[in-house]
C-alpha cells in the first residue's frame, strides 16, 4: 500500500514540475522567434522549451519518440510541412476559440489540427538595370516557361518545400498537366544548376548572373535591414519585386503555422501558446534588429506613442484613422510626428498599395540610416493598409 502511495505521490510531483512548460518542435529559423519565446515566459509564465532541426527530421523523431514524445507543439515553415505531420495522424484538433473565431477556415488545417500563424508570398525578383519595368509588366508565373527567359532564371534546389508547393498550387491551377510542360521549359531556362537559398538566387541577379529569382517576399527585408551583412544589403538595393499574377489568382501565398500533437503532455500550455503567436503575429510588432542602448531606452520612456498608440486594440485604432484620416477615395496619405526632447518620430502611413509601401518604406529607412523599433501594419475591411511605425534617427 506504501509503494502505491509512493507512486502516486511522485507522479503528482512530476505533473507539479511539467506543469509551467511547453515543448516545441520546430523548423523555424528566425532570430524575431527568440524574442517570441521569451515575451511569452515572461507574460505566462511558461517556460518554452525548443527543439530545432529540419521539418523532415523533425517529423522523423515524432515518429520514433511516438506515445512517449514530449512534443506539445509541432511549429513550421509552409502548409506542405504541416500536412506531412497531419497525415502521419500526429496532431489532434485545436479548441482555442480564439484560433477559431479569428484564424479564417481557409487558413486552418482539415478538422482544425493546425493553423496559420503568419503568410508570406513567393515572388520573383528582378534588376532593373538589366532589365526594363515594362519588360515584366503584368507578369504571371506561367511566363517563367516563356523561351524569352532562356538562361536567365534562378531558384533554389526543387526538393525544397517552398518550390514544391509552388509547384502544388500550380497544379491546383492550371492543372498537372500543364504544370509538368511548365516545369519542364522553367528547367530549360535556368542560369545555373538549383544551389543556394532563397537569399542566393537574390544576390544572383543583383550581380547580373541572371535576371530573374524566384524567393519569398520577406527576405528582402532581412537583407535591406543590414542584419545579414553588406553584400546582402547592397544586393538588395539594386532588385526589385514582383507580386505575379496580379490580373488573374494573384501571387502564391503560403504560411507558417502551427499544430498541437496528439500526445501533447502539457495541452493547455501549448493552446496559451498558440493563442500568444496569433495575437502576436495580428499585432504584426517588428523589432529593429539594433542593439537599443540605455540612452535610448531613457528616451523612449518619454514618448507617449506606446502608451497611445500600442496598448490600444487594432480595432480601436483602425476606428480612429478611418474616422479621422481616411476617406473613400484615398490611394495614399501620411501624418509624421517627432517627439520633444527625443530622436525619435512616428509616423502613420495609410496606403491601398501595401507592396509598395513595403518596398518604398524600407528604401527610405535604409538610405536615411533610420531605425524602426516598433511597428504595426493591419488592413481595414475596405483594403487599406495601416503602417504604424516609431523610428529613431
Amino acid at each position: 500500500m506504501k509503494k502505491i502511495q509512493l507512486i502516486l505521490l511522485f507522479s503528482f510531483f512530476i505533473n507539479l514540475v511539467t506543469a509551467d512548460e511547453v515543448n516545441v518542435y520546430t523548423s523555424r529559423h528566425y532570430d524575431s522567434d527568440d524574442a517570441l519565446y521569451e515575451e511569452f515566459t515572461e507574460e505566462t509564465g511558461i517556460k518554452v522549451n525548443i527543439i530545432s532541426g529540419k521539418g523532415s527530421a523533425l517529423l522523423q523523431r515524432l515518429k520514433a519518440e511516438g506515445k512517449n514524445s514530449p512534443a506539445d507543439i509541432f511549429f513550421t515553415v509552409d502548409a506542405g510541412n504541416l500536412w506531412k505531420v497531419q497525415k502521419e495522424g500526429l496532431f489532434q484538433s485545436i479548441q482555442s476559440e480564439k484560433v477559431l473565431t479569428e484564424v479564417p477556415e481557409n487558413l486552418r488545417g482539415p478538422n482544425d489540427e493546425w493553423t496559420a500563424i503568419a503568410k508570406r508570398a513567393r515572388v520573383i525578383f528582378y534588376n532593373p538595370e538589366n532589365i526594363s519595368d515594362e519588360l515584366v509588366e503584368n507578369f504571371n508565373y506561367e511566363d517563367l516557361a516563356d523561351q524569352k527567359w532562356n538562361k536567365r532564371i534562378v531558384i533554389r534546389s526543387s526538393n525544397n518545400m517552398y518550390n514544391q508547393s509552388l509547384v502544388a498550387s500550380l497544379i491546383e491551377n492550371i492543372g498537372e498537366k500543364a504544370t509538368e510542360k511548365w516545369a519542364k521549359k522553367l528547367v530549360g531556362n535556368f542560369a545555373r544548376k538549383p544551389q543556394g537559398n532563397d537569399r542566393s538566387q537574390i544576390i544572383a541577379v543583383a550581380n547580373g548572373e541572371a535576371d530573374l529569382a524566384i524567393a519569398n517576399s520577406y527576405y528582402i527585408g532581412i537583407m535591406l535591414s543590414g542584419s545579414a551583412g553588406q553584400e546582402q544589403l547592397e544586393a538588395a538595393k539594386k532588385v526589385k519585386m514582383i507580386f505575379p499574377n496580379q490580373e488573374n489568382r494573384g501571387a502564391h501565398i503560403n504560411i507558417s503555422g502551427a499544430g498541437i500533437l496528439k500526445n501533447a503532455p502539457n495541452k493547455d500550455n501549448a493552446n496559451s501558446f498558440i493563442e500568444f503567436l496569433i495575437s502576436k503575429i495580428q499585432q504584426n510588432i517588428v523589432k529593429s534588429s539594433r542593439k537599443i542602448t540605455k540612452s535610448k531606452m531613457s528616451e523612449i520612456s518619454k514618448i507617449s506613442y506606446p502608451n497611445y498608440w500600442l496598448l490600444q486594440s487594432e480595432k480601436m485604432i483602425a476606428y480612429q484613422i478611418e474616422k479621422f484620416l481616411l476617406n473613400e477615395n484615398i490611394n495614399f496619405d501620411y501624418v509624421i510626428r517627432k517627439f520633444s526632447n527625443t530622436s525619435f518620430f512616428d509616423i502613420i502611413i495609410v496606403t491601398k498599395d501595401r507592396p509598395g509601401l513595403f518596398l518604398n518604406l524600407i528604401s527610405i529607412f535604409v538610405s536615411e540610416d533610420l531605425s524602426i523599433y516598433e511597428s504595426r501594419i493591419f488592413t481595414l475591411d475596405n483594403g487599406t493598409v495601416i503602417d504604424l511605425s516609431l523610428i529613431h534617427i
